[in-house]
């Protein structure tokens, strides 16, 4: 694209080609709703956690190395080893601040990492605040109808088993 007749290089000169001009491109309802659509058939490759099971096993890498950087990147199913080589980057920089910096640090890590996960219940702050009588529950604004029938049901549930 150099020395084209009629086109000056010297100066400031307005970009060429479409979509660079002072007013970014306009989009048609109808294209966008046609990307949208494309988009929510897209679907990640592999979740949260398996990214940080990925980057605690390149990290664990740096320490160790002994291993060739394709061979890494072939067990752990990953397309290019240059993604593994930019995380080992990232990660010696310190750039990964979720990571310990010690191999014993990242061992331990990924055995909390390995270990199935416990089924432990979310409670809601309602239900797991201590209220002090049953006035106070009904008394509090914040929750509805159907919550302080749940909190004062619970208190009851607590007093028996004080009780007995």
């Amino acid at each position: 694209m150099r020395f084209q007749k009629g086109i000056s290089y010297t100066g400031f000169r307005r970009p060429r080609g479409p979509g660079r001009g002072d007013p970014p491109y306009r989009m048609s309802r109808a294209a966008y709703q046609a990307r949208v659509r494309n988009l929510i058939g897209w679907q990640r490759l592999r979740g949260y956690q398996q990214t940080r099971h990925i980057e605690l096993e390149i990290a664990l890498w740096t320490h160790r190395g002994g291993e060739v950087l394709r061979a890494l990147a072939r067990r752990l199913g990953l397309r290019s080893h240059a993604y593994c080589w930019r995380v080992a980057r990232r990660y010696r920089t310190g750039e990964i601040p979720m990571l310990p910096r010690d191999e014993q640090g990242l061992l331990a890590m990924r055995e909390s990492l390995d270990k199935p996960p416990t089924r432990e219940r979310a409670v809601p702050w309602w239900l797991a605040r201590e209220w002090q009588s049953a006035d106070e529950i009904w008394g509090c604004i914040l929750l509805t109808q159907e919550q302080k029938v749940q909190a004062s049901a619970e208190l009851e549930r607590k007093e028996y088993a004080r009780g007995s």
